[in-house]
């Protein structure tokens, strides 16, 4: 997040949002990711089931923080999946 702030300072921009296809995208992988676990058959507070009245969904990035930190950075590289502005 450090250098996605200080890319938008370098470009004159200070507002960056994610595309609703990005959102959706997003959700599929991660929910493609545990698919074939035992991550959908339980309740807890990583899939929001704590929350009384809100659909439980999957939230976690399980494939590791060094392959998500590099996912995150190639789209950031080139604002993929993100609307930017001044």
């Amino acid at each position: 997040m450090v250098q996605a702030i200080v890319s938008l300072r370098r470009e004159g921009k200070t507002i960056i949002d994610p595309t609703q296809q990005a959102e959706d995208e997003w959700k599929s992988k991660l929910n493609t990711m545990v698919e074939n676990t035992l991550f959908p058959y339980t309740n807890s507070w990583w899939n929001t089931s704590n929350i009384p009245g809100k659909k439980a969904e999957n939230q976690n990035y399980i494939l590791g923080i060094p392959t998500y930190e590099k996912e995150c950075r190639e789209r950031l590289e080139k604002w993929e999946g993100f609307e930017i502005a001044a």
